[in-house]
């Protein structure tokens, strides 16, 4: 199953500390899993992978130093899954800076509820 990017969805705007397991591959990692509140949730299909880069100044601690900068590259992937083969699929946006990643959009095909 691709990602459809097309689909009609209800996104939702979240915050939520989640971890992912990735499988290897010759190019790139690929998601494979996504545990969220207590579930496991299998990737199906592949997904969508972008990156930014930021370079942030950061001011030195002697008033003579000019500041410098640093650079922090966040990763971003979008992609379907589902906890079995019989349970719905969702849209999962997820963000990771640093060793942290972390869900930012969920979306489903039908209404989420509490959205």
């Amino acid at each position: 199953m691709e990602f459809n990017s097309l689909a009609p969805r209800t996104w939702r705007p979240l915050d939520d500390v989640v971890s992912l397991s990735f499988h290897p591959s010759d190019r790139d990692a690929q998601p494979s899993c996504l545990s969220w509140r207590g579930s496991l949730w299998h990737v199906v299909g592949s997904g969508l992978h972008w990156s930014t880069w930021r370079f942030l100044p950061v001011r030195s601690s002697r008033p003579d130093e000019e500041p410098s900068t640093c650079s922090v590259r966040t990763d971003f992937w979008r992609f379907q899954a589902q906890v079995d083969p019989g349970s719905p699929v969702l849209s999962f946006e997820v963000r990771g800076t640093g060793r942290e990643w972390r869900l930012v959009r969920l979306a489903a095909v039908f209404e989420l509820p509490g959205g």
